[in-house]
């Protein structure tokens, strides 16, 4: 439907276990004729703290088959060793 009005967005979470499921759609969607990267905003989600975040967003985009996405939303961005009441 928001193809129609020459937008899409896909939003996944590596916890859903969409990611992978959204790459080939976009892989889909990219090898048809005028589909470019650019009409597409990509969100994916981690689960993980903010520590963990370098680790994580490499599994990400290589479940997602990109080299990029356009929001990436941290669930939980607090790191357990840290005390945030300071």
């Amino acid at each position: 439907m928001l193809m129609s009005w020459g937008a899409a967005a896909a939003l996944c979470g590596s916890r859903y276990g969409t990611e992978r499921e959204v790459g080939v759609a976009l892989r889909a969607y990219l090898a048809r004729p005028g589909a470019s990267r650019q009409q597409l905003f990509i969100t994916t989600k981690l689960f993980k703290g903010l520590a963990d975040v370098p680790k994580a967003v490499p599994a990400c985009l290589s479940r997602l088959g990109l080299d990029q996405v356009d929001l990436l939303l941290v669930h939980s961005p607090f790191t357990p060793d840290l005390d945030y009441r300071k």
